[in-house]
C-alpha cells in the first residue's frame, strides 16, 4: 500500500552500492575522474541487474503475499526488457572500462555480468531455480579476484 515499497530494487540498490563504495571513497586522497564514475555506474547496473533478477524469480511469492515489486506492479515483460538493455548499457560501459583502465578490472565485471545473465538467461532451469540466489550473490565475491 505504501508507494516507494514499489521502487524497492532502486532503493535497496542505492543504499547497497553506497555501502560498499564508503570506504575506499572515504580514504581515497586523489581526485575522481571519468574511470571512478565509469566503474561506479557498471557496479551499479551489476547490483540493479541482480535485484531485477531477484524479482523475476520471487514473482510467484510477491504475488502470493501481496508484497509489491516492480515485477508485481510493472509485470514481468517490462522488467526483462529492463534487464536486457542494463545488461547490454553494462557490455557497453564495460567495454569502456577496458579502454580506459585494465583488462583485470574489465574482465571482473565481465565475469559477474556473465555470471548474472546465466542465472537471467535459464531461468527456467532447475538448478538455476533452485540456486540463483547463491550464483547471484557469489558474483560480488568475483573483485577478491584483484586482491
Amino acid at each position: 500500500k505504501i508507494k516507494w515499497l514499489v521502487h524497492k530494487e532502486l532503493v535497496i540498490g542505492i543504499i547497497y552500492v553506497c555501502g560498499v563504495l564508503l570506504g575506499p571513497v572515504s580514504i581515497f586522497s586523489g581526485e575522481f575522474d571519468g574511470g571512478f564514475y565509469l566503474l561506479c555506474t557498471i557496479f551499479f547496473l551489476t547490483v540493479l541487474n541482480n535485484l531485477f533478477i531477484f524479482s523475476l524469480y520471487d514473482e510467484h511469492f510477491d504475488i502470493l503475499a501481496k508484497f509489491p515489486s516492480l515485477v508485481t506492479v510493472c509485470g514481468a515483460r517490462m522488467v526483462k526488457g529492463l534487464v536486457i538493455a542494463m545488461f547490454s548499457l553494462a557490455a557497453m560501459l564495460n567495454a569502456l572500462l577496458f579502454l580506459h583502465l585494465n583488462l583485470l578490472v574489465s574482465a571482473v565485471f565481465f565475469s559477474m555480468l556473465f555470471m548474472l545473465f546465466l542465472v537471467f538467461w535459464f531461468s527456467q532451469n532447475p538448478f538455476f531455480k533452485s540456486h540463483y540466489r547463491l550464483l547471484g550473490d557469489a558474483i560480488f565475491l568475483f573483485p577478491i579476484v584483484i586482491l
